[in-house]
């Protein structure tokens, strides 16, 4: 989320590229100079997560037996949101977009980030193609609002970001809360696993308060 809230806020200040939007209702697509790089960059970044997912709750004891767990939810968020946008595309638009596909599995593997040690395999293939969705909206939005994000890294890791941490407090199956006025570090479920509104507040104001910090630079 931070370096999406970074990413947006430069796009606001550097401006437009030139040639972006040619009138006040028109907006050119500027294409990338290889598909096959941005391909090939997605692909390193996708197997590099596995070592940032998986590694992030060590090795040690009985941790190592959730790594596959937690590979296993990375790659179905990745493939939720490249299907989604897949869909869209193909059924929308009546075409394929490569660039939006490979944007659609970043957009898949930011959402998983926060919730994959302690989500079910089912939860992290829901909140892909979430993910999905949610990137092709604040994609629309930024163009709506003439601002010129050309890596779309803020619909990506900001917003996507934010709808993976909060989705955390939804589909979470054991979740640890660390209480910090008692000290004590306790297991809840999401919300739709009975767990109440508790993890769902938590995630909602942990959010805001990176949200805040990000804008305060």
């Amino acid at each position: 989320m931070i370096g999406g809230t970074f990413g947006f806020v430069g796009a606001i200040f550097a401006g437009p590229r030139k040639g972006r939007f040619s009138t006040e209702f028109e907006t050119q697509i500027l294409m990338g100079h290889s598909f096959p790089l941005i391909t090939l960059g997605v692909s390193i970044l996708w197997y590099g997560w596995f070592s940032l997912n998986g590694g992030m709750i060590g090795l040690s004891g009985t941790r190592s037996q959730q790594v596959g767990k937690i590979v296993l939810n990375t790659v179905l968020a990745a493939l939720g949101g490249g299907i989604s946008v897949l869909i869209y595309y193909r059924v929308i638009k009546s075409c394929f977009s490569a660039k939006e596909v490979v944007n659609g599995i970043l957009a898949g593997l930011v959402s998983a980030s926060a919730s994959c040690s302690v989500i079910e395999p089912w939860s992290a293939f829901v909140i892909g193609i979430g993910a999905g969705v949610v990137y092709m909206i604040a994609s629309w939005w930024l163009i709506l609002v003439r601002i010129d994000d050309p890596l779309n890294t803020s619909p990506i890791h900001l917003v996507c970001g934010a709808y993976g941490t909060i989705c955390t407090g939804l589909f979470a199956s054991d979740a640890p809360i660390f209480d910090g006025f008692n000290c004590q570090r306790t297991v809840h479920s999401g919300l739709f696993y009975g767990g109440g509104l508790l993890p769902l507040g938590v995630q909602i104001l942990g959010t805001m308060a990176v949200l805040i910090w990000s804008l305060g630079w």
